[in-house]
């Protein structure tokens, strides 16, 4: 057996549950204790990802921020790829986006809809869309999502290479 030489990365978990202050307040402690990310969640009708790793971003200066996970089917992929390019902006080129079409909280919370039957369709759309769009190339012809080829960001992305997490 072989062990791999690659360092270990540490990573907490902030919840959208708890208020955001706290949220900020557990993230400059990672970062003071060398964790190498923070990741945020958006559940339920919880507080919104972007909006609470915008804050975090704002409050520090270097470790990595990832999202685990937005789902498409709660926000347009076309709106996940504006904040998503936006929140790398704000941070410095420190976004992870994690991205995935949940239908359980949906079925859960009663806004489950013909959309949600092909979660995993869903998401590969949602995953090409949003890459055409920080790549500024055309967009695909979705079936599950409407979006005109023609849609792109007025604004070029610190890193058209953003890192997707599914």
């Amino acid at each position: 057996m072989t062990l791999s030489t690659a360092p270990l990365r540490f990573a907490a978990s902030l919840q959208n549950d708890r208020p955001v202050s706290e949220n900020i307040a557990d993230a400059r402690r990672a970062e003071d204790l060398g964790y190498a990310e923070v990741w945020a969640n958006e559940s339920g009708h919880g507080r919104g990802v972007f909006t609470e790793l915008g804050a975090v971003a704002s409050s520090t200066t270097s470790i990595g921020l990832g999202i685990g996970i937005v789902n498409p089917f709660h926000r347009h992929p076309s709106v996940i790829a504006m904040e998503a390019a936006t929140l790398d902006e704000l941070s410095g080129g420190r976004l992870r986006l994690g991205l995935g079409a949940s239908i359980w909280n949906l079925r859960h919370l009663g806004e489950a809809d013909a959309r949600t039957a092909r979660p995993y369709t869903a998401t590969i759309e949602a995953v090409q869309i949003i890459r055409a769009m920080l790549h500024g190339t055309p967009s695909i012809a979705s079936t599950v999502f409407e979006v005109s080829p023609a849609t792109h960001l007025d604004f070029a992305p610190v890193r058209p290479d953003l890192p997707v997490y599914l």
